[in-house]
């Protein structure tokens, strides 16, 4: 696992947090390989998942390229441009998984309650 980079607004899950969402994630794959399980800017979550069942069909997004080491289980992501996936990729998820960095949450939220007026 890389460090965390603050100036991204990364801050990892602790070791406890990590195995207790990893294992209820597991829990729904019930041992599926039909439907991966997308991992958006959570990559504590991808690597337990891996740690705990190396087959576990999950794939990582992720605005942080020092993630392309896990290989094609990488995809770039920005919360900027959220249309912008492989086309192989959309809607290819019953298992989403979204921790997005502090900041854009703000922005989410600000959006959300936006829309709503």
């Amino acid at each position: 696992m890389v460090s965390e980079e603050w100036r991204l607004s990364q801050f990892w899950y602790s070791v406890e947090t990590a195995k207790t969402v990893a294992k209820e994630v597991l829990k729904l794959c019930n041992g599926s390989v039909i439907s991966p399980v997308a991992c958006i800017a959570c990559p504590t979550l991808y690597a337990y998942l891996k740690n705990m069942d190396p087959n576990a069909p999950a794939q990582l997004f992720e605005y942080d390229k020092r993630f392309e080491q896990y290989g094609c289980d990488y995809t770039f992501y920005d919360y900027n441009h959220p249309e912008e996936l492989p086309l192989e990729l959309k809607h290819s998820f019953k298992i989403v998984v979204a921790d997005p960095p502090y900041l854009v949450r703000v922005k989410l939220i600000a959006e959300i309650l936006f829309a709503e007026k």
